[in-house]
């Protein structure tokens, strides 16, 4: 069993990981919103080509069928409307592609930072339990151990602690009186 000496203040290191999960939260919500905004920008172009299709036969009186095969037929906007719809697909492509990357490095980052700060905490426990005066690789793999599972289990509840003060929804952020 760990005797701990002295109260041990984890706030800081808390709400740097904390503040990690935000930022993590804060760019799937951006990638999140470039697709939304894919979606309508498609849309839009949809509704462009169909209205200058129309305006194109109303200026101009209906086609024959015959000359009727393709963008050619079509005012010249519609292809300006097109080429700007399929460049923004490639930049919201090349942005999805860069947020999970970046999505998948804050997740790597966070396993890391969780190791290494379980262990940073860890060994400021060490230092105020009966364990004080040895050096950390000198300790035996059972106190190691113990150590570790107890500074996971402060910074477990810690996290679930904080978890719970959280908005559950953005929307409960909100006042609506």
């Amino acid at each position: 069993m760990i005797h701990v000496k002295e109260n041990l203040d984890l706030g800081q290191f808390v709400d740097w990981v904390w503040n990690l999960k935000k930022e993590r939260d804060e760019l799937k919500a951006e990638v999140d919103r470039l697709h939304e905004s894919d979606q309508e920008a498609t849309e839009l172009c949809d509704t462009l080509s169909v209205l200058l299709g129309e305006i194109a036969v109303a200026v101009r009186g209906p086609e024959e069928p015959k000359s009727r095969h393709g963008f050619h037929d079509q005012p010249s906007r519609v292809k300006t409307v097109v080429a700007e719809r399929d460049q923004l697909k490639a930049k919201n492509g090349a942005l999805i592609d860069r947020a999970n990357y970046w999505k998948q490095r804050a997740k790597s980052a966070e396993g890391h930072l969780c190791s290494s700060d379980t262990k940073a905490a860890a060994m400021a426990l060490q230092a105020r339990t009966e364990f004080a005066g040895e050096e950390w690789e000198k300790l035996s793999g059972c106190q190691r151990a113990k150590l570790l599972t107890a500074a996971a289990i402060v910074i477990g509840t810690v996290n679930a602690r904080r978890d719970l003060r959280e908005p559950k929804h953005k929307c409960e952020e909100v006042d609506h009186g």
